[in-house]
């Protein structure tokens, strides 16, 4: 689904990701999450957070997860601008359509792309929690220094969907922060899990 300018949203990518992953062998599904947090967590810095806001005019991590999700949605050399230089935002299309009115300042939102592999998962399972156990399966050392092939050999085929761009998707993993979860909806974290996630009050630098 796209808005009236073209740009593809957040959910119509999100969905396309699930339909790629859910073809999957499971450990690549699971693979392909811990590369796109990885990847996301390159995004979490202060002037990202502040973007945020200035486009949502709401801030919270929820939003901030939800808003690094869209970023990977642009594509990645939009994305790799924004590593690079957080106000490169500014000179992204849709960005430019949502200041001036013309497309909802939601465009971006992401949730969809970051809960891909969940659901990619739980579609293959027909086991709503079987993805999350097998995360928490994984050697902690899975959660550093994964390589971004991954991300980029499951995604070459979404050239031709968006916008002529390789799309690529995400969740919450910043330099420092240990290993991190997207909890579905409801679900209440055991007391032994690791869940240092507080993307707005320490992103990098």
């Amino acid at each position: 689904m796209s808005d009236e300018r073209g740009f593809p949203s957040g959910s119509a990518i999100g969905a396309v990701l699930v339909e790629r992953l859910a073809r999957m062998p499971l450990e690549r599904i699971v693979a392909f999450d811990v590369c796109r947090a990885k990847v996301v967590g390159r995004v979490h810095q202060w002037g990202v957070c502040a973007a945020t806001f200035v486009v949502w005019k709401y801030l919270s991590d929820d939003t901030f997860s939800d808003f690094k999700a869209g970023l990977l949605g642009l594509g990645r050399d939009a994305f790799e601008r924004v590593v690079a230089v957080p106000d490169a935002l500014a000179d992204v299309p849709v960005i430019q359509a949502i200041a001036a009115g013309q497309v909802d300042r939601f465009a971006l939102h992401g949730e969809a792309i970051g809960a891909a592999a969940a659901e990619a998962y739980e579609r293959r399972t027909d086991d709503a929690d079987a993805f999350w156990e097998a995360l928490e399966a994984l050697p902690a050392e899975a959660f550093r220094g994964q390589e971004r092939s991954a991300v980029q050999k499951t995604l070459s085929g979404f050239r031709s969907s968006f916008l002529g761009c390789t799309r690529c998707s995400t969740h919450q993993c910043g330099d420092g922060l240990r290993r991190t979860r997207h909890l579905r909806p409801g679900r209440t974290p055991a007391a032994s899990r690791p869940m240092n996630w507080s993307p707005c009050s320490a992103p990098t630098a």
